[in-house]
């Protein structure tokens, strides 16, 4: 099973991004989506409340070998709720992993795909901004997409995406997931060594 938002649009309000997209699983359409861009919440649309909530339990699971910041968002700093009553003088709260956040989940998913196939697209890990994520830049090949980009030039950006920054991870689109940069140098290194540097 798969969930994604496809047909996404972008308006910047006063308040913020407002954005609309529709929802498919496994490649159907199932519903849609939308942030008004004024502060107040996303809403999703969806035939029934069962739909909602295995969306948001897919996303749960998906983002915690994503390698995205939501993951990580959602252990630090996401909703918590007042499951029990008191014990020994302390709550008890368990972590709720929102229908919200898993559209943000979604929408950064396809964020970084999109821009992934054009150019290469890394990040520098250094912790969790709270609300922001992290922020990540783009490599770009020149005159080319990564469609079209041949092994030695994406070798030779790797090295010096690496060179630069030793921690860095590039976004995978076809796994979507951040990636160790330096460990898909090595992979590469296999195939094209004269290029890489054995």
């Amino acid at each position: 099973m798969k969930y994604e938002l496809k047909n996404i649009k972008t308006l910047n309000t006063h308040e913020g991004m407002a954005w609309t997209a529709t929802v498919y699983k496994d490649g159907k359409r199932i519903g849609t989506a939308e942030d008004r861009g004024d502060g107040g919440s996303t809403w999703l649309y969806v035939s029934n409340y069962a739909e909602e909530l295995e969306l948001t339990a897919w996303c749960a699971e998906a983002s915690k070998n994503s390698g995205l910041w939501m993951a990580e968002y959602a252990n630090k700093y996401g909703t918590v709720h007042h499951v029990g009553g008191e014990k020994d003088g302390e709550k008890t709260w368990e972590m709720s992993f929102s229908t919200e956040m898993a559209l943000a989940y979604l929408l950064e998913v396809a964020d970084l795909d999109k821009k992934a196939k054009k150019n290469i697209i890394f990040r520098v890990p250094t912790g969790i901004t709270e609300f922001i994520g992290q922020e990540y830049d783009t490599y770009v090949l020149k005159g080319q997409s990564m469609a079209t980009a041949t092994p030695s030039s994406v070798a030779q950006a790797l090295v010096y995406i690496t060179g630069k920054y030793a921690t860095a991870q590039v976004w995978d689109f076809r796994d979507h997931a951040w990636i160790d940069a330096s460990a898909m140098l090595d992979t590469m290194r296999d195939y094209i060594p004269a290029q890489v540097g054995a």
